[in-house]
């Protein structure tokens, strides 16, 4: 079975005989720039979906999805995760967002060390990282009905040494992928949605002069990195805040980065092992098939060793 991450126009995915497999479509709507893509995306999700919420983390890009749906008069409730003494800070930021919008919002308290035994055990049965099988936890929790939507993550992207040139990578082990899987083990009625995996929207996001530019240098911030910044936190770190603010302004608040469940030391420990099953699709080449492409690319990932 092919899944979707959204509607059916969305990227599919399988894991078939522990392959991870994605299928893109090419773009069916070219914008003009990333808000213009957004507005449109959250406007066909609410036309398809029977019962959208937004999955709130606290952070920015939950933010600009939600202010998507309400900028086009259109509401949308939340639900959070609460971890006490953890991520306090992201409901503090969330309940700002509630007097600004005035979404209804359900809050899940879970206790983190009540829990443990109970996900580490499912996380040597499955393999799923104990973050997501805590968001599967969470989501077992509301109501099954719930058409559930993830934030916009931005692209991941790398430099192969080997021939010097710029991929963008999926992982079967990444915080969304996985996150999927979780919330596969539940057969909710209700969809699970990730607004980003959408050939319009990451067309848009190729497309921004911004994103276009870090590309061009990205061998420059790879080899200057600060300390405590991971490859695959460059767009959040360099480059989101600028594409951001060019199109919303102070439409948005820019609250501080944050790393999920901060603290609590037997999630942040557990590896993510990105490289195993990773799908790599040379940038330029993806971003041709996204734009002039006329049929399904699929695509397989495989173990990278380096």
């Amino acid at each position: 079975m092919t899944l979707t991450t959204g509607l059916d126009s969305d990227w599919g995915y399988q894991y078939k005989d522990d392959k991870f497999i994605l299928h893109i479509q090419p773009a069916i709507q070219h914008y003009s720039n990333l808000r213009e893509a957004c507005v449109a995306r959250a406007k066909d999700l609410n036309d398809n979906l029977r019962n959208p919420v937004m999955s709130m983390s606290g952070g920015l890009d939950c933010q600009l999805v939600l202010h998507s749906f309400y900028e086009q008069g259109i509401r949308l409730d939340c639900i959070f995760r609460h971890f006490p003494g953890h991520n306090d800070r992201e409901l503090a930021n969330i309940n700002q967002l509630k007097k600004k919008y005035g979404f209804d919002l359900q809050v899940v308290t879970i206790i983190p060390e009540e829990c443990k035994e109970e996900i580490l055990t499912e996380y040597k049965q499955t393999g799923i990282h104990p973050n997501q099988l805590l968001y599967k936890k969470f989501y077992s929790m509301v109501d099954p009905t719930y058409d559930i939507l993830q934030g916009l993550d931005g692209p991941n992207t790398v430099l192969d040494k080997k021939d010097n040139k710029l991929y963008y990578f999926e992982s079967y082990n990444s915080f969304e992928f996985s996150r999927h899987r979780a919330v596969n083990l539940l057969n909710r009625p209700g969809r699970f949605v990730s607004f980003e995996k959408n050939s319009n929207l990451t067309l848009a996001i190729f497309n921004e002069e911004i994103v276009d530019v870090f590309f061009k240098t990205f061998n420059y911030f790879l080899n200057n990195q600060v300390t405590g910044v991971k490859f695959v936190d460059m767009w959040d770190v360099y480059v989101k805040p600028y594409v951001y603010y060019k199109h919303w302004k102070d439409e948005l608040t820019y609250f501080p980065k944050y790393q999920g469940p901060e603290g609590i030391e037997w999630i942040m420990t557990t590896l993510h092992l990105y490289r195993n099953n990773l799908i790599m699709m040379e940038l330029d080449s993806l971003k041709k098939h996204l734009e002039f492409g006329q049929e399904t690319q699929t695509f397989v990932g495989k173990t990278y060793s380096e």
